[in-house]
């Protein structure tokens, strides 16, 4: 699950991904996949609830679509590297080819970042 803070979500969407891993927590997947989906329909690019899709898709055994979720989220900004590779809602889809190509394609862009945020400095 992503974390839920306030970084880049408004609160409407903060409170549709909280409802979420609520209902994750208590193994209601089909509820939180509904929630989130409803979710995305007012925040469609929102990367936090694209990331709980993938979390729950992983976690339902629908991984092409967790994979697919997880893919979205990056390209929509969801950049926490260390909880994609560690997250434990994740573990079912990290061995799907797609997944490694996805966290590649986010770390050479965190790279980049970095590399030009050195470059940049006096």
């Amino acid at each position: 699950m992503a974390e839920t803070g306030s970084r880049g979500m408004s609160s409407p969407a903060v409170a549709i991904s909280l409802q979420a891993c609520e209902l994750m927590d208590v193994g209601n997947f089909e509820g939180a996949r509904s929630v989130l989906e409803e979710g995305l329909g007012k925040f469609p690019d929102d990367p936090f609830m694209l990331y709980n899709l993938a979390c729950v898709g992983s976690l339902s055994g629908a991984v092409d679509q967790a994979v697919k979720r997880l893919r979205q989220a990056i390209a929509c900004g969801y950049d926490d590297l260390n909880n994609i590779e560690t997250d434990g809602d994740l573990v079912n889809v990290r061995g799907h080819p797609s997944y490694a190509e996805g966290v590649e394609q986010l770390r050479n862009r965190l790279h980049a970042a970095a590399s030009e945020r050195r470059s940049s400095r006096p």
